[in-house]
C-alpha cells in the first residue's frame, strides 16, 4: 500500500515502514557491511537508532533501517541476509501514533522504517535533521 509522503519533501515511494511483532530480533536485509550504526534524535525529541548497510556489489549504496532497539552492530561489522541479528531489541516503538498504525490491529504493532539509498545523488533536503 502507498501511503502519502506528509509533505516531507521526499516522495511517497521512496521508503517503505514494515510492522513487526514486539522485541522480535531484526536480522539483516541484505548482506554487506555496516557503515552506520547509532542513536539519534528523531522529531527533536524521541530516542531512536539506525543501521546502515552498504551490500556488497553495491558501493555507494546503502539500506538503511531507522526505528530499531537493543544492541546493534558495529559499524565495519559484516552482516548476512536472513541471518545476522542487527536489532536486538527488534523495532522501537514509538510513543506517538505512525501513519501505519492505521491499518494495524490494536494495539499497533511496532516498525522498521527502511529506505535504499544512492548516496551518489545529492540529498536536497535541508540540513537539521528535520529540527
Amino acid at each position: 500500500m502507498v501511503l502519502s509522503s506528509r509533505g516531507r519533501g521526499t516522495p511517497s515511494q521512496s521508503a517503505a515502514d514494515i510492522v513487526v511483532p514486539p522485541g522480535e530480533p531484526l536480522r539483516a536485509p541484505v548482506t554487506g557491511t555496516v557503515v552506520a550504526a547509532r542513536q539519534y534524535v528523531l522529531y527533536c525529541e524521541h530516542q531512536d537508532s539506525l543501521v546502515y548497510i552498504e551490500p556488497d556489489g553495491l558501493p555507494g549504496w546503502q539500506v538503511r533501517l531507522f526505528h530499531v532497539s537493543g544492541a546493534i552492530p558495529a559499524v565495519g561489522d559484516r552482516v548476512f541476509a536472513g541471518e545476522t541479528i542487527v536489532a536486538t531489541g527488534g523495532a522501537n516503538q514509538l510513543p506517538f501514533e505512525s501513519q501505519v498504525d492505521d491499518f494495524t490491529a490494536e494495539p499497533s504493532w511496532p516498525h522498521v522504517h527502511l529506505e535504499v539509498v544512492d548516496t551518489n545523488i545529492p540529498d536536497d533536503r535541508p540540513p537539521g535533521g528535520g529540527c
